[in-house]
């Protein structure tokens, strides 16, 4: 190995170390915008759940009865994503150890945001069922 010599910038400006740590709050808070989604995800589910529970039409065809059984199961499924990306679960990390630290937010994030995603996509799925069952009944 040769000796490099060490490529020396110059400081970042005012505009850029704001940027930054703009950048570096974004990140950080990335955890908690997923939870406040997954609480707004779950309002709307269970608003959606008490329309088609309790005022469904009358006069569907019987076959459209196993739809209505598949997007309730649906959005029952998307609840219960939602909430685990509100469950807390233990994590464990040295908190002396910015890597250990920086990696352990990762995985959180990541978990929360596959949670997430499942629960929109069941939510969706659900919402195409039933759309789909009124309009063709």
């Amino acid at each position: 190995m040769s000796n490099q010599e060490k490529i020396k910038g110059s400081p970042p400006s005012a505009g850029e170390s704001s940027w930054l740590r703009h950048a570096e709050s974004e990140i950080q808070s990335a955890p908690a915008r997923l939870e406040e989604t997954a609480k707004f995800l779950v309002g709307l589910i269970s608003i959606c759940l008490t329309i088609f529970i309790t005022n469904p039409p009358s006069g569907l065809p019987e076959w459209t009865g196993l739809w209505f059984k598949v997007s309730t199961a649906l959005w029952l499924a998307s609840a219960l994503f939602a909430f685990f990306v509100l469950y807390p679960t233990p994590y464990r990390f040295n908190p002396d150890a910015p890597e250990d630290i920086k990696a352990t937010f990762d995985t959180i994030t990541k978990y929360k945001r596959r949670r997430l995603q499942w629960s929109l996509v069941a939510f969706l799925l659900g919402l195409l069922v039933a759309s789909v069952m009124f309009l063709v009944a």
